[in-house]
């Protein structure tokens, strides 16, 4: 709101005479109470399409609401397993971080307030209908959160790298995820006005989303989870905290793989002892 992305796109929808709902109540990491909250507010008013417009929290809150548009049941249900037996309505995500890739992913992570458990609600049918990237639109983010989401697309694009279900379609989409991720983080950190290191930003964040859709992630997102609910960290900073020590007590089945990932990282690794 504050960078004016958010008025620029509603006036623009108002300008082709479309009503726009606004549900603007997320902060931080989403919950199902926020979820309960925008579904309540999108059936009352009958919305047709979705808008994800925010970082990771604000798109899978979005996508929560149209997934379980038509569907019956408490969100509480979903969250802990009931599956998702038809489409909801439109969705489209527009991301303001390079973070999580929830822009291409069919899951959304939620917490449970009153168990403290941060897991998934995911389908096939959540995929969004239209994404826009535009880098522009994340040029406002501070330093401090520009580190955490980058640190999250890094580890994610990783653990998909190095994922036991990694293959070569995925693979190449993380390769590059790493490339891009690596080579900018520290660009966009210290110039926030980057605009070519926040688009390879952009771009390996929407990568990584689209390898670990496929290939999974592993022990550092595994922890992360409830170590952010329990501390109240935001998550990337809890996955770059991670990283090191996970990477280490996998180095033994993933030598080959951290090699490689060295190497994008433009890292010299001849001669050196794993």
């Amino acid at each position: 709101r504050e960078s004016g992305t958010l008025q620029k796109c509603q006036s623009l929808l108002e300008s082709k005479d479309l009503e726009v709902i606004l549900f603007d109540q997320v902060k931080g990491e989403p919950d199902l109470d926020l979820v309960r909250e925008g579904l309540t507010l999108a059936r009352e008013e009958k919305v047709e399409v979705v808008i994800g417009l925010g970082g990771g929290s604000a798109i899978d809150v979005t996508k929560a609401v149209a997934g379980l548009f038509y569907l019956e049941g408490e969100v509480e249900e979903y969250h802990d397993g009931r599956k998702i037996e038809g489409p909801g309505i439109a969705f489209m995500a527009i991301p303001t971080t390079a973070g999580t890739g929830a822009e291409v992913t069919n899951n959304s992570v939620l917490t449970n307030q009153k168990t403290s458990l941060k897991q998934s609600i995911r389908s096939p049918l959540w995929y969004a209908r239209c994404v826009i990237v535009d880098p522009t639109l994340t040029l406002s983010i501070p330093p401090a959160v520009t580190a955490a989401t980058g640190a999250d697309a890094l580890v994610q694009a990783i653990e998909a790298y190095s994922s036991s279900r990694a293959q070569p379609i995925t693979d190449a989409l993380a390769a590059r995820a790493i490339q891009l991720l690596g080579a900018n983080l520290a660009r966009v950190y210290k110039n926030g006005q980057n605009l070519k290191a926040r688009k390879d930003m952009l771009v390996g964040s929407v990568l990584a989303g689209m390898a670990l859709s496929n290939a999974g992630l592993g022990a550092i997102h595994a922890l992360a989870h409830p170590i952010g609910v329990q501390l109240d960290l935001p998550h990337g900073l809890v996955c770059g905290i991670l990283l090191p020590s996970v990477m280490e007590h996998n180095l033994e089945c993933a030598q080959e793989k951290y090699a490689q990932i060295a190497g994008l990282l433009g890292v010299d690794i001849v001669g050196s002892s794993p």
